[in-house]
């Protein structure tokens, strides 16, 4: 009975408008990186013989590719879920976001290609807007 008087008591956190923008196209971002992720997963299923032919990974199993594509996809949820919570007012939602773009970031900036190291930047990019607005999440 406690936790219910203590909850009507409770006011409701007022989210800072940079936080609902950051999480909007964290959305955006994140949904439309797992949904090509999740593309190229079912390609590689239907025509795993081409893809290999054509992104050179025959010396990788298939398995460990689509491992790889699952862990992808999983770090993309991981932001949205984070980005959701922190726009319901909730400092979890932050270290969930963290967790899954800072993996992402990791992987970018570990190939060294220059298209993912601006990924990377912009990863980052949101990871300090949304840290910098942290003190007001609850």
């Amino acid at each position: 009975m406690e936790d219910t008087l203590e909850t009507l008591n409770e006011k409701p956190v007022a989210v800072p408008q940079a936080v609902k923008t950051l999480a909007i196209l964290a959305y955006i971002g994140n949904g439309l990186w797992a949904v090509v992720f999740l593309g190229v997963f079912f390609w590689m299923m239907a025509a795993s013989s081409e893809f290999e032919r054509l992104l050179g990974v025959g010396s990788l199993p298939i398995g460990v590719v689509g491992i790889a594509i699952f862990l992808v996809v999983a770090m993309c949820t991981l932001g949205i879920i984070g980005a959701f919570q922190m726009a319901a007012g909730k400092k979890l939602g932050f270290w969930l976001y963290l967790v899954g773009n800072g993996i992402w970031v990791l992987m970018n900036l570990g190939s060294g290609q220059g298209e993912n190291i601006g990924m990377a930047v912009i990863s980052i990019g949101f990871i300090v807007g949304f840290g910098a607005n942290l003190k007001s999440l609850k």
